[in-house]
């Protein structure tokens, strides 16, 4: 989770830092590449930039990540991407009208439906916004699926946790998020006590 244009700064660098150590042969974001704060259903945050200016900035961070990652890259559709889609449904019109999020941002990448699981070496992928949550939202998702889950959304999860039934062992990885907390869109985190664990997560073999 990136939520630009409020990504924190360095992230990408480091994140990738990260892949080479571990020679990361397929990158996959996991969701919530733009935060669209003012595309949101709750009230904007009073001081915040307006929406152009909120798009540019989103644009530079992102194509920023492309400079960094290539454009091999999935990305999973998180509730926050989905936000300008579901405003302009709001107001009776086809989403269909908006153009892709390639085309918004100006990058290569392979962007996924909403609520996408996207599968790779028995292994799901989603942005973790559907399923159950708890303390271990990735395990309580892969119990659901009875397969390892990889995922996002939960800002404050951040780990790898394992269970086992008669058939298979499993895990859930909550890949932790890139977003600086601190800044005005993210105030509605404020009165909860757990914050933003930064991270990133590798998959090997």
């Amino acid at each position: 989770d990136t939520h630009s244009p409020v990504m924190i700064e360095g992230y990408a660098e480091w994140c990738m830092d990260v892949f080479d150590q571990w020679q990361v042969d397929k990158i996959i974001h996991i969701g919530d590449l733009a935060d669209f704060h003012a595309a949101s259903f709750h009230d904007s945050e009073i001081g915040f930039c307006d929406v152009v200016s909120e798009m540019e900035e989103a644009r530079i961070q992102i194509q920023r990540m492309q400079e960094v990652f290539g454009t091999d890259v999935t990305v999973l559709t998180g509730n926050h991407d989905a936000n300008l889609k579901r405003k302009v449904k709001a107001i009776g019109l086809d989403p269909d009208i908006l153009k892709s999020p390639d085309e918004i941002w100006g990058v290569s990448w392979e962007f996924m439906p909403r609520f996408s699981k996207l599968v790779i070496d028995d292994v799901i992928y989603m942005h973790g916004d559907q399923g159950k949550g708890g303390k271990t939202p990735a395990l309580a998702k892969a119990e659901g699926e009875w397969m390892s889950v990889v995922c996002g959304h939960h800002h404050s999860a951040a780990g790898v946790w394992y269970g086992c039934n008669a058939n298979t062992r499993y895990f859930g990885m909550n890949v932790g998020c890139g977003v600086n907390h601190k800044h005005a869109v993210m105030a509605y985190g404020a009165t909860f006590a757990a914050k933003p664990m930064i991270g990133c997560g590798v998959v090997d073999d």
